[in-house]
């Protein structure tokens, strides 16, 4: 089936590996689970309007991350400090994949991140 380009996404976790894999990603496994500590976003990103460039996370990432290069048609929208892409988005269209649950990042973050995405729809 085909997206509809209309409909806006947001995949977490292994929603955004689906999204990804729909635009050509490939994803590869990471050698042990490990706390992404510090997430670099792009702020530019509308997903992370208003967002401080750094976050501080909570969570262990232990799914497969985005490899790169990425696709021509997504861009990388956030990495940990490990180099990891843990954020992508779609080049056109209001697509996202996230792979770490915005309730894992410290304070307010993970719920401006819903809401911006909210603010898409």
């Amino acid at each position: 089936r085909k997206l509809d380009p209309e409909i806006p996404l947001l995949g977490i976790g292994l929603g955004a590996q689906l999204i990804g894999e729909c635009f050509g990603a490939s994803f590869k496994k990471i050698s042990a689970p490990a706390r992404a500590y510090n997430t670099g976003f792009d702020t530019y990103c509308n997903l992370f309007m208003g967002l401080d460039q750094v976050a501080a996370c909570t969570e262990n990432i232990t799914l497969p991350v985005l490899s790169e290069p990425v696709p021509e048609q997504l861009y990388v929208t956030a990495k940990d400090e490990y180099g990891r892409v843990i954020s992508f988005a779609h080049k056109e269209r209001s697509a996202f994949g996230l792979h770490v649950y915005p309730s894992a990042f410290a304070g307010d973050t993970g719920k401006k991140i819903i809401r911006n995405f909210i603010d898409l729809i």
